[in-house]
């Protein structure tokens, strides 16, 4: 399991800043999405793009690649 995500790790970091916070922003949407479905939750169902676009801009703007943990 930890090699698996140091490849995506890997993988991630040489996206491009947009790339990678479209990328962000798309999988937190998308999940976020399909929890609410799951559960038939409709106010997370309409959370979900407002979150996806939120993520988007904070992942380009603030480019949390370039922190290290």
């Amino acid at each position: 399991m930890f090699r698996a995500y140091r490849r995506f790790e890997e993988w991630a970091s040489n996206l491009s800043r947009g790339v990678y916070a479209a990328l962000s922003g798309a999988l937190t949407g998308g999940c976020t999405f399909a929890i609410g479905a799951l559960f038939r939750y409709e106010p997370l169902l309409a959370q979900a793009p407002l979150l996806a676009v939120t993520m988007f801009a904070v992942s380009y703007v603030f480019d949390i690649r370039r922190f290290e943990a």
